[in-house]
């Protein structure tokens, strides 16, 4: 307001050019860029504290550098959270333990199972590193090795250890490696940036008109287009379509769903494609 009533003429090209509501914008602006700023800060702190003991993924650091939104930054925090958890020796002098997960007890590991977990991943298995190069890349860069063994029995010969609770044989061990590895998968930033970009892609969007939206949206009204969309991308819906959809949805007129064109699980897209980037083809080996 001062800088609208005092100040304007010294800042504007011409007179009158800045209006307040110009003013108001970019204090809003303003607002959001200091949240972001503070945000990637955080990450940034957090980021250099976690590669103080380990190494960070290439990925992730070009990640962090062309992130400006808060999904992406929220990921990447979530990320350095995920491994400090993990990795005692970091977890040790957490600078803010008021931060850490509500549901640290259930992510934290033993060091002991840690180890062998990722020895087990380096022998066998893509790490969630090499998972994420392989969807950023879109090919198969890295290649799980071929096993011609039965997972129970390397387990039994080779992880298994009696002494240790939990992992004392092949079925449990294969439990708690499983866990451990959908937790590494879900917490890499990169792979979920490339799920959501899937899931944005192959969603669709399907409209039903409830009994008052078929009495009042008949041919004429402007909301007409609404009525019955089926099975539309969302990524080729207009703004103003879905406004209008949701709007005559908060009144009562239609019924949005969310979905997928496939029916059940055997027809998953989303799967599928990740899939070919993660587990062992015989095909592609042999054709190397």
């Amino acid at each position: 307001m001062y800088i609208h009533t005092y100040k304007a003429n010294e800042i504007s090209l011409k007179p009158g050019e800045l209006k307040l509501q110009d003013l108001w914008r970019i204090y809003d602006l303003d607002v959001e860029w200091t949240g972001i700023y503070s945000r990637r800060k955080l990450v940034e702190k957090s980021l250099a504290k976690v590669h103080s003991f380990i190494p960070i993924p290439p990925l992730i650091n070009q990640l962090f550098n062309v992130s400006f939104d808060k999904f992406s930054l929220d990921n990447l925090l979530d990320f350095t959270e995920y491994l400090t958890l993990v990795n005692p020796e970091i977890n040790q002098i957490d600078e803010n333990p008021e931060r850490v997960f509500k549901k640290s007890s259930r992510l934290s590991i033993k060091p002991e199972f840690k180890v062998k977990f990722d020895s087990f991943i380096q022998q066998y298995l893509l790490s969630a590193e090499q998972f994420a190069e392989n969807l950023y890349e879109n090919k198969m860069k890295h290649m799980s090795p071929y096993v011609d063994l039965l997972l129970t029995d390397v387990t039994q010969q080779h992880y298994v250890d009696e002494n240790i609770p939990r992992l004392n044989n092949s079925e449990a061990f294969l439990l708690q490696l499983c866990e451990y590895v959908a937790r590494e998968l879900f917490y890499n930033p990169i792979i979920r940036k490339v799920v959501y970009r899937q899931y944005f892609e192959k969603v669709v969007v399907s409209t039903e008109p409830t009994q008052k939206g078929k009495k009042e949206m008949d041919i004429y009204n402007i909301n007409y287009a609404v009525k019955r969309i089926d099975c539309r991308p969302l990524k080729d819906i207009e703004d103003e379509i879905w406004l209008r959809a949701v709007q005559n949805e908060r009144e009562g007129k239609i019924k949005i769903k969310l979905h997928f064109r496939w029916k059940d699980f055997g027809g998953d897209e989303i799967h599928s494609y990740l899939k070919n980037f993660y587990l062992y083809d015989a095909k592609i080996k042999s054709k190397r």
